[in-house]
């Protein structure tokens, strides 16, 4: 069956090749192709994203071959940049990465249903290392598992990149634990809002109890204790820790000042606690921060952004590595529509979107929310990042784009008045998965040129 929106004027078919699996259930697939006009949006103009997708049905069989997704659709070319660079520069201009998997990765994709994936790395080892509120434990505990769903559906969804060699892999403790070594990171901060947050604890409990401990704060936090990683040496499994171990600081707060709903002028900051955390060594830091889904005023939101840039480059570390996460909007009238009526042994079986363009702005939930604008937000601040990063004003900061992939994860929301937050385990756990493989091949990359860091634009 091959559905169409009413926007197309050229069709671009993708060809799916099913990842099979020994589970003997019917898989499903939502395949998408968006046509890139960012550079060509501006204020106040929807994205023109031309999409064709389609809906199959596939029987397993003992075939394990990868699942490739192919468009007719032209590669995204790098954009290079040959202009003068201005004598106030503070930071030399970063060298590109050459890499077109660090510019596309998660843009253009399908959501293929596997369970499999759900079995192998969809859940959550237990017991969680930072628990869900009681009433979603409660939730979760009722759950009840079936031939036809062995798992919650929301962890049986697997992201395939439409670029078959920029595929995102799974996130393990062994591949987080070589990657930080690799790059010699000992420390890792998560600073920003509750979206990021939900990141903060999807990763830590995709570690497990068995490769996280309670550490002593590092900072002068009011808290007797952090999470650490703890990254085993001895290579031999689930052992107590020894001399030989590694313990990697993980922090998370909610960021100082983030715009609220009627808030009119800025007051974004960094706390003392994640500058005492980022300068506590000299050695490299992972970063990873975001402003967006509370601002309701453009403006503000664009002050804030500047500030935040600002106090990055205020930290003089260009041995660190800074990651801005993108922002993704919610869904309006989410299943399920009314948890404390639902049937939990079951769990909620609805698929994400086929297409962006089944996003709905036209509603009171998303136009109190002002979702529509996060696009916009997106947009500007990659504009502003790529132009001082070219012009070497401030250090090199990443920008991992969640927005197309979890702008169709209409399903695994908590639900009822929360649309935007999403259940765990489930779909932010993407975002860990898409972050370690950006990681993977930046490693890859500064690795073969003999580079600190550069610039994926």
């Amino acid at each position: 069956m091959i559905i169409t929106t009413s926007i197309f004027t050229a069709f671009n078919l993708a060809i799916l090749k099913q990842t099979t699996a020994p589970i003997e259930n019917t898989r499903k697939t939502l395949a998408f192709n968006f046509v890139n006009t960012e550079a060509s949006t501006s204020k106040g103009e929807l994205d023109e994203n031309r999409i064709v997708f389609f809906d199959t049905d596939a029987t397993p069989t003992t075939n394990s071959t990868e699942t490739k997704v192919r468009e007719n659709s032209a590669q995204k070319a790098l954009k290079v940049h040959h202009d003068i660079i201005p004598d106030d520069r503070k930071y030399k201009t970063m060298p590109s990465c050459n890499s077109h998997c660090l510019s596309s990765m998660g843009k253009d994709g399908a959501w293929v249903q596997d369970w499999n994936f759900a079995k192998n790395y969809g859940q959550f080892p237990l017991p969680w290392v930072i628990p869900a509120k009681p009433l979603l434990v409660d939730h979760e505990l009722q759950f009840q598992p079936t031939l036809d769903s062995p798992f919650p559906w929301r962890t049986s969804w697997k992201w395939i990149d439409e670029d078959a060699d920029c595929h995102v892999d799974p996130m393990t403790p062994e591949v987080v634990c070589n990657l930080l070594d690799e790059l010699g990171a000992d420390r890792i901060a998560f600073y920003g809002d509750s979206l990021t947050e939900s990141q903060f604890q999807s990763f830590v409990n995709m570690m497990g109890p068995d490769n996280t401990r309670k550490i002593e704060s590092t900072t002068d936090r009011d808290v007797s204790d952090e999470i650490g990683l703890v990254c085993r040496r001895n290579k031999t499994g689930h052992e107590d820790e020894t001399d030989d171990d590694v313990i990697v600081p993980i922090f998370y707060q909610r960021s100082m000042g983030e715009a609220a709903h009627k808030q009119v002028e800025s007051a974004y900051d960094f706390s003392e606690e994640l500058n005492s955390f980022i300068n506590q060594s000299e050695k490299r830091m992972l970063g990873v921060f975001n402003i967006g889904a509370h601002y309701h005023n453009e403006t503000l939101y664009q002050e804030d952004l500047s500030k935040m840039l600002d106090l990055i480059s205020a930290f003089d570390r260009n041995q660190d590595l800074y990651f801005f996460r993108t922002t993704s909007p919610g869904h309006a009238y989410c299943e399920p529509r009314k948890p404390w009526d639902m049937d939990w042994t079951k769990g909620v079986e609805t698929e994400p979107f086929s297409s962006i363009d089944e996003m709905r702005w036209d509603n009171v939930v998303a136009r109190r929310w002002n979702w529509e604008k996060f696009q916009y937000h997106n947009k500007h601040t990659k504009d502003i990042m790529e132009e001082k990063h070219r012009t070497g004003k401030i250090p090199m900061v990443h920008i991992f784009d969640v927005y197309n992939m979890t702008a169709l994860r209409s399903d695994g929301h908590r639900g009822g008045t929360d649309c935007l937050h999403y259940a765990y385990p489930g779909p932010i756990d993407w975002w860990n998965h898409f972050l370690f493989t950006y990681l993977k091949e930046l490693s890859r990359v500064l690795s073969r040129e003999n580079m600190v860091n550069c610039r994926a634009w």
